[in-house]
C-alpha cells in the first residue's frame, strides 16, 4: 500500500501556470485540483509494471474491508487524505498517522517511510551539527519525542514528531517502521534483511 501525500504541492502548480485562475486558492481547494494529477503519476508508473492501482481518499474511519479486498486481488492501493471532502474534525492532520491507521487496520507488519531526513537521530540534524543517528530504536523515550518537534513543509504537515508518535503506537502492534530519505535505500533495506542507511524503529 502507499500512503502519498503531494496534491496540494500539484495544485499549488497548477494553479501558479494557469493564468484563467485569480485570486487565491486555500488547501482544500488547490488538494482538489491536486488529486488527480498526483493519482495519474501513480497509475502511470504502476501500470509500467502491470500492477492496477485503485485511490482511496479517506477520512478518520479507515475502510479495512475494501483495502483488504483489494489486496487479496493484488492491487495496490494509493491512499491519501479526503481533504477538501471533510470538516477538520474528520480530516487526517498528517499523512504519518494515516499510515498508522492503514497498517493497524490491515494488520502489515511493516511501514516504510520516506521523508527528507535520512533517519531518526537525537536531535535536529539541520539545527544541531553534532546530532547522532538511531540504526535501530526500540522504545521511543518522551526525550526523544520531544527533541522531534518541529513543523512540516509549506505544502504539507507533520515532522519527525509525528513519525514518532505513529512508530510509538506501532511499537504496541508488533509493525515495524523503518524511516529513510532515498528510495534507493529501501531497496538496500528490503533486500538486504533489513539492513539500510536509515533508522528501524522495531519491538524484535
Amino acid at each position: 500500500m502507499v500512503v502519498t501525500s503531494g496534491a496540494t504541492g500539484y495544485g499549488k502548480k497548477i494553479v501558479e501556470k494557469e493564468k484563467s485562475i485569480a485570486g487565491r486558492l486555500g488547501q482544500k481547494e488547490l488538494a482538489a485540483i491536486g488529486q488527480g494529477v498526483l493519482f495519474g503519476e501513480y497509475y502511470k508508473y504502476f501500470s509500467r509494471q502491470n500492477i492496477v492501482t485503485a485511490q482511496i481518499l479517506v477520512t478518520r474511519k479507515v475502510q479495512e474491508k475494501v483495502l483488504n479486498n483489494l489486496l487479496k486481488k493484488g492491487v495496490v492501493p494509493i491512499i491519501n487524505g479526503n481533504d477538501p471532502d471533510c470538516t477538520q474534525d474528520l480530516m487526517y492532520n498528517d499523512n504519518d498517522s494515516l499510515a498508522g491507521d492503514v497498517a493497524i487496520a490491515t494488520k502489515a507488519n511493516q511501514v516504510i517511510i520516506l521523508t527528507d531526513i535520512d533517519g531518526v537521530y537525537d536531535f535536529n540534524p539541520c539545527r544541531n551539527k553534532n546530532a547522532k543517528k538511531f540504526k535501530v530504536l526500540h522504545r521511543i523515550p518522551k526525550a526523544l519525542l520531544d527533541n522531534s518537534k518541529e513543523t512540516g513543509s509549506s505544502v504539507g504537515t507533520g515532522g519527525m514528531y509525528t513519525k514518532l508518535k505513529m512508530a510509538r503506537k506501532l511499537l504496541n502492534k508488533n509493525i515495524d517502521i523503518y524511516i529513510t530519505s532515498s528510495m534507493e535505500d529501501v531497496g538496500v533495506f528490503l533486500a538486504n534483511n533489513n539492513q539500510g542507511k536509515g533508522t528501524l524503529i522495531t519491538a524484535q
